[in-house]
């Protein structure tokens, strides 16, 4: 989340291009969910993403270790199979039933940071989760 302020910062700027490319993403998804069956539409998304960003990320690479490997492998699954099924949502029920499932992945950073890392948010980030989840709920009622 991002705070109001006036320093802006380079990790602000990613941040706010992430959000901005993963809205792109899930937008061009739904468009897209007819043209293909999911498992295409997944594997393209894949053979997309991995010649974009690849060059990125040879040029990061940690040092191999079995942790790191099992990691990248486990991140790289669940996100492939979180992405392959909401393909298949999106082929049996309405954008706007499937929308307010995205504001879940907040709350599940939440949980895993404090689970993980033993990390809870200040007061002023639940209040932007509460104003998010809240406008997510009402948007989804007025509807």
């Amino acid at each position: 989340m991002v705070r109001p302020g006036v320093d802006v910062s380079v990790g602000l700027l990613w941040a706010l291009a992430a959000g901005t490319f993963y809205g792109i993403f899930l937008t061009m998804t739904r468009w897209l969910s007819g043209l293909a069956s999911p498992l295409q539409l997944s594997f393209t998304q894949l053979v997309i993403s991995a010649g974009l960003l690849l060059p990125f990320g040879l040029m990061q690479l940690p040092e191999f270790s079995a942790p790191v490997a099992a990691l990248t492998v486990t991140s790289a699954a669940c996100s492939m199979l979180g992405n392959l099924l909401m393909l298949y949502a999106y082929r049996i029920a309405p954008a706007t039933k499937i929308a307010p499932m995205i504001y879940f992945q907040l709350l599940s950073a939440v949980g895993l940071g404090w689970v993980l890392f033993g990390a809870l948010p200040d007061v002023m980030t639940w209040i932007g989760l509460a104003i998010i989840l809240s406008a997510g709920i009402a948007s989804t009622r007025l509807r």
